[in-house]
């Protein structure tokens, strides 16, 4: 009969994660393929810390990946929490998470409100200085940029190629495509925004409305020199920068800019992925 120091290291990390499962000893023997006998021995000896320490901490670590690759909750398990306000910046945030499959926990947010739960909240701005949305919390980890934290959820999700990892040149493409969606396509819709209804009334200039738009036109020529709105930007797989790039046109068509016919036509057939339909209806139910 094998002992746990005769079991393979991944055998060992796959025990140690089965049993945060709360699987039986005789489920997790069937998987792992050893006898429960071995399974209740080496359950003991893990608990009881015989194992030496080291390896012990190894398959702590180990457990969490290992969870993560079969869709186990591991032991301490916590949802990632999204803060965002309605079809802000944030909806990019919230369609990323439902285009990976990770678990989420959405809190609406009353954007510019000092009081519980609002943007400008001493509580909220603990995670979020600026007091802008989005924001994003897994663990002791908070990212408030939009484009950073699509990344850190494709990341998450590796299997699914939602961002370049094993190509440079694709790499260089994809970050590319999102810095001038954040630098260029975006700016003229935040001025925009900002000199309408965000900023302050004492702060906004109504004059610079007209710069904003030309600004945007000006963008939106260099986006279709770049691309003709047929299947995705960065060819033919769907990342995080479609998700970029069609919410931003769809920020662009209800701010009423004009939106090149083949451009609408891109947008549109982003949000009709179900990840983006799933996101849409999580903010009907947050309303």
């Amino acid at each position: 009969m094998k002992t746990y120091k005769h079991l393979a290291y991944d055998q060992q990390c796959q025990i140690y994660a089965l049993k945060k499962s709360h699987l039986t000893q005789q489920a997790i023997a069937d998987i792992v393929g050893v006898s429960q006998t071995t399974i209740s021995r080496d359950l003991k000896r893990v608990s009881k810390g015989s194992v030496d320490r080291r390896l012990k901490l190894n398959i702590l670590m180990d457990h969490l990946c290992y969870c993560s690759q079969v869709k186990i909750k591991p032991i301490g398990y916590l949802k990632m929490k999204l803060y965002g306000v309605g079809k802000s910046r944030s909806f990019r945030a919230l369609w990323a998470l439902e285009e990976a499959g990770i678990e989420y926990e959405y809190i609406s947010v009353k954007f510019g409100s000092s009081d519980e739960n609002g943007s400008a909240s001493e509580e909220y701005k603990t995670l979020n200085p600026q007091g802008k949305v989005p924001t994003l919390v897994d663990g002791g980890l908070v990212v408030t940029e939009s484009g950073a934290i699509l990344n850190y959820i494709a990341a998450n999700s590796p299997k699914l190629h939602l961002i370049p990892s094993n190509d440079l040149k694709r790499r260089a493409k994809y970050d590319e495509v999102c810095y001038f969606v954040l630098s260029e396509l975006e700016q003229g819709l935040w001025t925009n925004g900002k000199h309408r209804f965000a900023l302050p009334e004492a702060q906004r200039v109504s004059d610079i409305l007209p710069t904003a738009t030309w600004e945007f036109n000006k963008a939106i020529k260099t986006l279709q020199s770049r691309f003709s709105g047929e299947g995705f930007v960065l060819g033919d797989e769907f990342t995080m920068a479609d998700v970029l790039l069609a919410q931003t046109l769809d920020w662009a068509e209800r701010f009423e800019f004009d939106v090149p016919d083949n451009l609408l036509s891109y947008k549109n057939k982003m949000y009709y992925r179900k990840g983006c339909k799933n996101a849409l209806e999580k903010l009907e139910e947050a309303q």
